[in-house]
């Protein structure tokens, strides 16, 4: 697994693996909903590219305290 992944990439995975919940979802919806659940962005550089993105860790522990993006509670 990857430390790190940017929003984009992670939009992207989810709408893939799950279309019916993320389908429309963008990176802008995705970092305010991770951000209510306490989970901050990073700089992610790919590809010679520098984005905002999040690590795996945070992603974890926002899921073991029972959140998951694009909910609202």
């Amino acid at each position: 697994a990857e430390p790190k992944v940017q929003a984009a990439d992670l939009v992207e995975r989810l709408a893939t693996v799950h279309p019916q919940r993320y389908a429309g979802l963008d990176a802008g919806s995705l970092t305010r909903a991770l951000k209510a659940h306490g989970v901050a962005v990073v700089q992610v550089f790919r590809d010679g590219s520098n984005r905002n993105g999040y690590t795996l860790d945070s992603l974890r522990r926002a899921a073991a305290r029972g959140h998951t993006p694009g909910s609202a509670s």
